[in-house]
């Protein structure tokens, strides 16, 4: 019988059969259909036996037919079967998920005795011998022990050792293939046999090699549970529990969800010493990208620091030129004394409650040098720009590990040349006489070529030495360069509210600007006014189309007070756009935290000109205060900077920064100044604008 029937299903046969039914009704239904069976057997008797004269044993036969036909309508409502079953016993795959990240190479010294004691018990080793191990072999000791919970697991379930962090391909890779040759096959008679499972695990471990760059638990397990394909399983997490992606807490929560969603559980088993080792970094250092000779330049180490609190340490500033060979020596330039506090020393900030253990005390500190920059220099000698990389580093503390992170670099050019620079005027306007007068007095930084437009011609124009003009430079000639000397050329050209004159301030004049800006990377910097602006800019004057073109903004013609005619000025004050922060324009001091209050204790403004819109390519630097004043819904912009080929544009939509210069003796003003002409006459980045 059990050759044909595994003849005709083709599938296993086993000992255990019964008669049964596929139709399963509840008991109200089984018991409907029975009375009707035995209604209509009982109807079918009596309608046959009250039959006149046909021959009783005819009329039991045709009931019996009757009957018959009655009893295979009723199975086939049950539908009987021959029911045979088969047990099998499937094992669930339990996937050992370990961490092969740089971390698990690590030793700890484990500041709490107790602790070290209770590991050496459990792997019966000395306590010296486990500050002598590192987390990896710590754990593989764990685990391959006689009498180890991998041992127990591989009697019950296939067992896949996957090892993640690494620095291959894949982010997880799964190391040989699924141990099951421990696997106790009667469960009833429990019989242990001899295995090579347990051996076969630890060969696997010590493939192991703690050399990944990232942790990323997350993607682990995604990776895990996606290895299990649906199979019945779970996954045991081997992890020191160090992770460096970003966003790290949130995608640990939804790989978590992703493991339950799928049924899978997971179990965690973490290793080393709970309280993080010390360590001191050097996380950046911030320099100029530029720096002229004869100036000073702003340095700022940023260190961090952990279970260090209290501690003093030296933090060092070197350079040497960037071309030198690796073991050229390193200049000192300048070096302080820092002492470690606690983030949240004082207990200000509730979120970040004070650390009583020095031990677990984390930290940041901001060390800033004021270098002054003094190259020698011959008299009347050219000198090319040099690259040089200053190298900021911080003293290695006793129990730190990892030393790798004690320095940080950054290149730094320091260009001999002063910047030349050309200041146009349609008047002698306040603005203008507090700027040309900042900018000769820095000959180190600055040369100066002046030209007030409404300035007699027996006046002589203001310049630094050998910057003076006798005529205004129309040409693209005279704004690079002349051949003759007769125009020095420039790097930067400041125009405030300029007044259009012939053979002036023109149509031609505008068109070379333009092409000395984008090809020749000439910096531009556009003071707007109350006087002549709103025809340069505000109007459809053919002559002013390659100025406009230049600017970031778009201005209208109609002027303040005629905006709001009714309206008495009163001061605004100016605010730093998020973006304008971290700009080196707007930067004041060394953190952006500092650069903002340093914005906001400098005194309003009274009056701003009209604008339509901002180009697309363009970033707002500051805003105007005044809630009357929007565009778009949004502040007012006042200054504004986008690249235009290769050069740069900023456009300030007033001209009261002489304001500022009341603030810590003229500090802020001459500062802003000079980060906007340096900003400007740096060559500009390419730009890529995607919008969608």
């Amino acid at each position: 019988m059990n050759k044909i029937i595994k003849w005709l299903t083709g599938d296993e046969i086993g000992s255990d059969w019964s008669f049964g039914f596929a139709n399963e009704y509840n008991p109200y239904v089984k018991f409907a259909l029975f009375a009707a069976f035995a209604a209509m057997v009982y109807l079918v008797i009596r309608s046959y036996l009250r039959e006149g004269q046909t021959k009783r044993s005819a009329k039991l036969w045709l009931a019996a037919i009757r009957i018959a036909v009655i009893v295979v309508a009723f199975l086939v409502l049950l539908q009987p079967a021959v029911v045979n079953r088969i047990t099998r016993t499937l094992y669930s795959t339990v996937v050992v998920l370990a961490d092969d990240s740089l971390s698990m190479s690590f030793k700890d010294n484990y500041s709490d005795p107790k602790e070290t004691q209770a590991i050496a018990d459990t792997l019966k080793i000395s306590p010296a011998d486990v500050e002598t191990m590192t987390r990896n072999e710590l754990l593989g000791k764990a685990l391959t022990r006689p009498g180890n919970p991998i041992d127990k697991l591989l009697e019950d379930h296939p067992v896949e050792l996957f090892r993640f962090a690494t620095n291959e391909d894949h982010y997880t890779v799964r190391i040989g293939l699924p141990i099951t040759d421990g696997i106790i096959a009667d469960r009833k008679a429990g019989k242990k046999k001899p295995t090579s499972a347990p051996a076969n695990f630890a060969a696997r471990w010590g493939e192991l090699k703690s050399a990944g760059h990232e942790t990323n638990i997350a993607l682990a397990l995604r990776d895990a549970v996606d290895s299990l394909q649906g199979r019945h399983g779970a996954i045991v997490l081997l992890s020191d529990g160090r992770m460096t992606d970003e966003k790290a807490g949130l995608r640990l929560s939804q790989a978590r969800d992703y493991a339950a969603k799928n049924g899978v559980p997971i179990y965690t088993v973490l290793v080393g010493d709970p309280v993080p080792p010390k360590n001191i970094a050097v996380t950046s250092l911030q320099a100029p990208r530029e720096v002229r000779n004869k100036s000073d330049a702003l340095f700022v180490a940023k260190i961090s620091h952990r279970g260090l609190v209290g501690q003093t340490v030296g933090v060092k500033l070197h350079r040497r030129l960037e071309n030198a060979k690796e073991n050229d020596p390193w200049s000192e330039v300048a070096s302080k004394k820092v002492t470690l506090v606690d983030d949240n020393e004082e207990g200000t900030d509730p979120a970040k409650p004070v650390v009583n253990d020095p031990a677990k005390s984390r930290g940041e500190s901001e060390v800033e040098f004021n270098v002054a920059i003094n190259e020698f220099r011959e008299p009347e000698k050219e000198y090319p720009p040099e690259e040089y990389v200053y190298r900021a580093t911080v003293d290695t503390v006793a129990g730190e590990q990892n030393k790798n992170d004690n320095i940080a670099d950054a290149s730094v050019k320091i260009v001999d040349k002063p910047i030349r620079v050309l200041l146009v005027s349609g008047d002698a306007g306040t603005e203008f006489q507090f700027l040309k007068s900042y900018l000769l007095s820095q000959p180190e930084m600055f040369r100066l070529s002046v030209w007030q437009e409404n300035a007699d011609k027996e006046v002589s124009q203001a310049a630094s030495s050998g910057m003076k003009l006798e005529q205004f430079p129309n040409s693209l000639e005279a704004l690079i360069k002349s051949a003759d000397g007769k125009f020095p050329g420039y790097d930067v050209v400041i125009l405030y509210d300029p007044q259009p004159t012939d053979k002036g301030f023109d149509k031609t004049f505008v068109e070379n600007l333009k092409t000395a800006v984008s090809k020749h990377r000439m910096g531009l910097c556009y003071i707007t006014g109350n006087k002549y602006s709103a025809h340069n800019l505000g109007t459809n004057d053919e002559a002013f189309i390659a100025l406009r073109d230049l600017l970031p903004a778009v201005l209208d013609s109609r002027l303040p007070f005629e905006l709001a005619p009714d309206k008495k000025p009163d001061p605004w004050p100016v605010v730093v756009t998020d973006y304008g922060l971290d700009h080196p324009i707007m930067r004041m001091a060394s953190t952006s935290d500092g650069s903002m209050k340093i914005w906001d204790s400098l005194p309003g403004i009274y009056w701003a000109h009209g604008l339509k819109g901002i180009k697309p390519a363009a970033r707002v630097l500051l805003e105007n205060g005044n809630p009357a004043r929007r565009l778009d819904r949004q502040p007012e912009p006042l200054i504004v900077v986008q690249p235009v080929g290769r050069g740069r544009v900023m456009y300030m939509n007033f001209d009261e920064t002489w304001r500022w210069r009341s603030v810590d003796d003229q500090k802020y003003y001459r500062m802003f100044w000079s980060n906007v002409v340096q900003y400007l006459c740096s060559s500009s980045g390419r730009q890529v604008l995607i919008t969608t």
